[in-house]
């Protein structure tokens, strides 16, 4: 059995059997839920439908099974098999609050939980996304931040830019530290007494 040319909408489904039987696809939402079917009552060995329709809908995961019924009434039901349509390409930018891309950041996309990592300009991408609102979460710095997106139903791919404005940014640095900047500090005043005493 094989699933082939997968589209947003439309996907289709191959297997042989060893007699000249029907053909029955039944696919549905959830496992042994089939509550669609497509069937070609012609008797072959290599067996090929294609499910489509407006009721499938852009990245969805389908359950399907399928069924061969030879000429003497014997039938065949094959196992629960699932796939996914194809879904919208979709790209977040992650910026600082300075505008510069974070590079190497894991952002997680839900309503699935699908993770992707921003390349050196700051792009996370994610494929076979579905319409609708989905929430980005970024970590960074043992903090999280979480923005909300929607995704149209547009071929094209779809851009959204993330400023990381509310999150804690390493700094880099001797004066990062709050340990050093109280040492510098302790000096410069020792350094004035002694001066003072001095003259």
């Amino acid at each position: 059995m094989v699933v082939s040319e997968i589209t947003r909408n439309s996907a289709k489904i191959s297997w042989k059997t060893n007699e000249k039987s029907d053909s029955v696809v039944e696919y549905g939402l959830e496992k042994d839920q089939y509550f669609l079917n497509v069937n070609k009552a012609d008797l072959v060995t290599d067996h090929s439908l294609t499910i489509e329709g407006p009721l499938l809908l852009p990245a969805s995961r389908l359950h399907f099974r399928i069924k061969s019924k030879d000429e003497s009434g014997n039938q065949a039901t094959g196992e629960n098999g699932t796939f996914k349509l194809k879904g919208f390409k979709v790209i977040v930018k992650v910026v600082d609050n300075r505008g510069k891309p974070l590079v190497s950041k894991k952002i997680t996309l839900y309503s699935e939980s699908v993770e992707a990592t921003t390349d050196n300009q700051g792009l996370a991408v994610f494929e076979d996304v579905s319409a609708g609102k989905h929430l980005v979460v970024l970590k960074n710095a043992g903090k999280e931040q979480t923005s909300e997106i929607e995704v149209t139903d547009n071929p094209k791919e779809q851009v959204f830019n993330f400023k990381a404005s509310d999150l804690v940014v390493k700094k880099e640095g001797l004066f990062a530290n709050p340990i050093y900047v109280a040492m510098a500090f302790s000096i410069i005043i020792l350094s004035l007494g002694v001066v003072v005493l001095l003259i």
